[in-house]
C-alpha cells in the first residue's frame, strides 16, 4: 500500500479518540475547542513515542506505518480515558451550557450569528486553501527550516537534530508538516495552519461569550479575528504563527471555563488541565509563548479562589493547598506536550531550552527592531496601523481595518466593566484574565528584540474578544451605525486582502492556478533528477539570509536530496575558513557529492573549484532566465527597479573520490 493512503486512518484513528473526549463538554464552543486540542495534542504524543522509540533502537521508524499503529493506541487510551472520566464526572455539573450575557437573554433568532461566522470562515479559508495550493511551500523561514526540518526526518526516520538555523527549537508545528509530507508530496504542507485559525475563531467566539456578550455581538467579535489580512496569509504558509494563537486562544477559553462554579470542582480541573494542554502544545510550537506560561501561573492561582467571600478566606491552608496543587498540575501539563524536545535537547547540547539562554533572553530586552516603523514613537500605534514598510504584506501588517478601529476601545471598555460595579464576579474574572493576557502578551512582546507583527496574534486574536462588549454597550440606534461600520471594514480588509493575492502577485509569489516547483522555485532540473539522498553542499556567503532559502527548493521531489550548508550543526566542512583544498577531505568524510554555486545578478565567471579540476569537476553550468521569485525586496540590486527580476547563475561541481578526473 502506498504510505500517501495511511494518512486517511491515521487522522480517522485520532478523530475517534477525540470525539467522545469533547463530547463530554455540552455547548458546541468548548466541543469544538477541546475537539482541536485533544485532536493535535494525539499527533503530536503518537509522534513524540516513535520518536522515542528511534531514539532508543537507532531505528527509522518514524514512518508512515507506524504512525497508524501508534495514532490507534493513543486514541484508545484517549477513548477509555473518556469513558472513565464520563463515570467520574457529577451528572447535570458538566457547566457547559452557553455563557449568558451581563444583561441577560443573550439570545439571537436561531442560528444566524453563528451561520454568519461559517459562511465568513469558509469565504476566508476557501481563498487560504486556494493560495495554499497554487504554488509550493513558500516562505524565508518556511524554506529554511520549516520544510527542511520537517524533510530531515521524514529522510531518516526519526526526531534527531539535523543541521537545519532552528533545529533545536520544539518541532510540534513541523510534526504537522511532517504528516503532511507522508502522503508523497509537500502541496498539502501550506494548509498545515488553516485548521488552527478556525480554532481560533472558535476561541474568539466563546472568549467574547465568558465575557459576557450576546450571541451576535460575538459573531461579531469573531468576524474581526477572521477579517484581519494575516489569519487568511497564515493560513496559507508553513508557518506557525496561527498555529500558536489558535491554541492559545483555545487554553484561555478552557481557562476562562474552569472559573466557573457551576460545572463542579471535577470539571472545573478537567478544564484546566486541558487549558495547560493547549498552552504546552504552543510552547512546543515556538518559545514566543513562555511569556504567556509565565502569566498563566498566577492566573491559574488567583483563579482557585473565584468562591472566596473575603480576604481572610485567603489565609486558610486548605484554600492556598489547592491553588498550589491545580498551579502544579497546570505547569506540569504545559511541559508535558514539549518534554521530548526538552530532553532531546538536554541531551545533546546540555541546555533543554537550547538555543535560548538567559544571556540571549537578557540580551533582547531593549532592542527594537526599525524595520516596520520610521520612528520609535509610532510603535505606540503599531500594529494598529495596517503599513506595510518592508517586505511582504503579511510578514509586516495585516490585522485589518476592523481591528485598528474597534480592539482598542472595546479592550478599554473592558478594562472599565472590570471595576465597575454590579458584575457579577465570574465575569471580572474572566474580563481580567483577558486583559491580563492580552496586556502581558503585548507587553512582551514590546521587550522582545524580535518586532514582527505575525508574534502579536494571540494578543491580537484576544483583543478582538471584547468588542463584543462595545458592541452591547452602544445604544439600538449606534449599534447599527457600529454594524455598518464594521460591516465596511471587514469589506476593506477582505479586498485588501484579496488585491495582494490576486492583482498584486506580492504574497511570495502567489498564483492563479498551481505553478510546479520547476517554475516557481527555478532551480534546474537537475535537482530532480539525481538520485533521491544525494548529499549536496549550498555554498553560501555567511551573513546572507538568501542562502538559506535554498536549502528546501535544491532537495527536489519527496523524499529528496539531503542538503547541508557550511555552519550547520555537526557539520564539519568550511570551505571558507580551509579553503577548496584542504576541504576536500572534509567533505570526503561528509560524503557530500555534489557542490552547488548560486549567485545572483552577478557576472558569470570562474570559482575557486574551477582552479582544482582534480578535485571537483564541473556538472553544470547554467545562465538562467529572470529569477521570478526574488524581487528587490528580498535582495539588494543598487540602481534597478522593485520589479526587475535578477538572473540566477548557476553552478554543480561533482566532488571527487580521488584525486583523478573518471
Amino acid at each position: 500500500m502506498d504510505s500517501g493512503f495511511l494518512v486517511v486512518p491515521t487522522v480517522i484513528l485520532l478523530t475517534i479518540g477525540a470525539v467522545p473526549f469533547s463530547r463530554l463538554w455540552r455547548a458546541w464552543p468548548l466541543r469544538l475547542a477541546v475537539f482541536g486540542v485533544t485532536l493535535f495534542a494525539e499527533l503530536v504524543i503518537a509522534f513524540q513515542v516513535l520518536g522515542v522509540i528511534a531514539a532508543v533502537s537507532r531505528a527509522p521508524v518514524v514512518r508512515a506505518a507506524p504512525l497508524v499503529v501508534a495514532s490507534a493506541a493513543v486514541a484508545a487510551c484517549i477513548w477509555l480515558l473518556s469513558k472513565r472520566l464520563a463515570g467520574w464526572l457529577p451528572r447535570g455539573e458538566e457547566g457547559c451550557g452557553p455563557a449568558r450575557s451581563e444583561s441577560g437573554g443573550g439570545r439571537a433568532s436561531g442560528r444566524v450569528p453563528e451561520v454568519l461566522v461559517g459562511l465568513f470562515a469558509a469565504f476566508v479559508f476557501a481563498n487560504a486553501a486556494n493560495l495554499g495550493l497554487s504554488a509550493p511551500p513558500r516562505g524565508w523561514d518556511v524554506l529554511s527550516y520549516h520544510m527542511p526540518k520537517a524533510l530531515a526526518w521524514l529522510q531518516h526516520g526519526n526526531l534527531g537534530n539535523y543541521g537545519t538555523i532552528a533545529t533545536f527549537y520544539p518541532g510540534n508545528g513541523e510534526l504537522a508538516v511532517l504528516l503532511s509530507m507522508f502522503t508523497g508530496t509537500d502541496r498539502l504542507a501550506p494548509l498545515v495552519q488553516l485548521p488552527f485559525g478556525l480554532l481560533g475563531a472558535i476561541g474568539v467566539y466563546g472568549i467574547a461569550r465568558e465575557l459576557g456578550g450576546r450571541r451576535l455581538s460575538s459573531a461579531a467579535a469573531t468576524l474581526v479575528f477572521l477579517g484581519a489580512p494575516m489569519v487568511l496569509f497564515q493560513s496559507a504558509l508553513a508557518k506557525d504563527d496561527l498555529m500558536v494563537a489558535g491554541l492559545v486562544l483555545a487554553g484561555v477559553l478552557l481557562l476562562m471555563r474552569s472559573t466557573r462554579a457551576r460545572g463542579g470542582r471535577r470539571f472545573s480541573l478537567l478544564e484546566l488541565c486541558v487549558s495547560g494542554i493547549a498552552f504546552g502544545l504552543a510552547v512546543g510550537v515556538k518559545y514566543s509563548v513562555l511569556p504567556l506560561i509565565v502569566l498563566a501561573v498566577p492566573a491559574v492561582y488567583v483563579t482557585r479562589f473565584r468562591a472566596v467571600r473575603s480576604w481572610r478566606d485567603l489565609e486558610t491552608s486548605r484554600a492556598t493547598r489547592s491553588a498550589a496543587v491545580r498551579t502544579g498540575l497546570f505547569v506540569l501539563l504545559a511541559l508535558v506536550p514539549s518534554l521530548f524536545w526538552f530532553v532531546q535537547n538536554w541531551i545533546v547540547a546540555g541546555n533543554p531550552f537550547a538555543p535560548l539562554s538567559l544571556g540571549t533572553i537578557s540580551g533582547a530586552f531593549g532592542r527594537h527592531d526599525p524595520v516596520y516603523v520610521s520612528n520609535n514613537l509610532l510603535w505606540f500605534v503599531y500594529p494598529w496601523i495596517d503599513r506595510a514598510i518592508k517586505g511582504s504584506y503579511s510578514a509586516s501588517a495585516g490585522f485589518g481595518a476592523a481591528f485598528a478601529a474597534l480592539a482598542l476601545p472595546a479592550f478599554g471598555l473592558c478594562v472599565w466593566r472590570i471595576f465597575r460595579g454590579g458584575a457579577r464576579k465570574r465575569l471580572r474574572l474572566a474580563r481580567l484574565t483577558l486583559v491580563g493576557f492580552a496586556a502581558g502578551g503585548a507587553v512582551m512582546w514590546w521587550l522582545g528584540g524580535h518586532h514582527l507583527p505575525r508574534f502579536l496574534l494571540p494578543a491580537v486574536g484576544l483583543a478582538c474578544a471584547p468588542v463584543a462588549l462595545l458592541l452591547d454597550e452602544v445604544a439600538s440606534r449606534a449599534r447599527a451605525t457600529v454594524g455598518v461600520l464594521l460591516g465596511l471594514a471587514l469589506l476593506f480588509s477582505t479586498a485588501e486582502s484579496l488585491r495582494v493575492i490576486y492583482a498584486e502577485n506580492d504574497l511570495l509569489s502567489s498564483h492563479l492556478g498551481y505553478v510546479g516547483k520547476q517554475e516557481h522555485y527555478h532551480m534546474p532540473d537537475w535537482v530532480y533528477e539525481v538520485a533521491p539522498g544525494t548529499r549536496i553542499l549550498i555554498l553560501d556567503i555567511p551573513g546572507v539570509d538568501i542562502f538559506n532559502t535554498y536549502r528546501y527548493p535544491v532537495a527536489g521531489n519527496l523524499p529528496g536530496n539531503e542538503v547541508f550548508m557550511m555552519g550547520d550543526w555537526g557539520f564539519e566542512p568550511d570551505l571558507v575558513q580551509v579553503g577548496p583544498v584542504l576541504g576536500h577531505q572534509q567533505l570526503l568524510r561528509a560524503d557530500i557529492e555534489y557542490i552547488f554555486v548560486r549567485t545572483l545578478a552577478v557576472a558569470p565567471g570562474p570559482t575557486i573549484f574551477d582552479r582544482h579540476p582534480d578535485l571537483y569537476e564541473l556538472e553544470l553550468d547554467l545562465i538562467e532566465r529572470p529569477y521570478k521569485w526574488y524581487k528587490k525586496g528580498y535582495i539588494s540590486l543598487p540602481g534597478e527597479d522593485r520589479d526587475v527580476r535578477a538572473p540566477a547563475l548557476t553552478k554543480v561541481y561533482r566532488v571527487l573520490r580521488n584525486r583523478q578526473r573518471p
